[in-house]
């Protein structure tokens, strides 16, 4: 048995060597999220590593790809689960526009993919507040 748990029942070496394999995250080519409204995204990653018996765990961060950031937003962000990669985050009206997010993963060997994406926040009407009247002529 290898350090992942995998069984053979024919070994031609003492020797087992175990080559891990890198994630691979799967983000959608373009995310679209509104101000004032909680935006959720799953981030789906692969790994080889997942069909041992051993499996693998993941690591997750977000940062800004960009010069200028949302107004709520930090170079590096924390509103990504870090073990389960879940992006929960509720952009401001200020925040409207396109921006690139980018999405870390790292595994338990220390492999890791990277991957920007066009984040575009999208503006809601939003109520003005204020009551409008009418005055019609007597």
């Amino acid at each position: 048995m290898d350090t992942a748990g995998n069984v053979s029942s024919y070994v031609i070496s003492d020797t087992i060597y175990r080559l891990a394999s890198a994630p691979v995250i799967g983000l959608d080519s373009t995310i679209v999220a509104f101000e004032d409204i909680l935006y959720t995204q799953t981030v789906r990653v692969t790994d080889l590593d997942l069909a041992t018996v051993s499996g693998d765990q993941f690591s997750f961060t977000t940062s800004w790809n960009d010069s200028i950031i949302p107004t709520n937003g930090t170079r590096v962000d924390t509103f990504i689960n870090n073990s389960s990669g879940l992006i929960t985050w509720t952009p401001t009206p200020q925040d409207t526009g396109s921006f690139r997010l980018r999405v870390t993963v790292v595994d338990k060997d220390s492999l890791m993919d990277t991957v920007d994406y066009p984040l575009t926040i999208k503006p809601v009407n939003d109520e003005s507040g204020f009551v409008l009247e009418y005055f019609l002529p007597v």
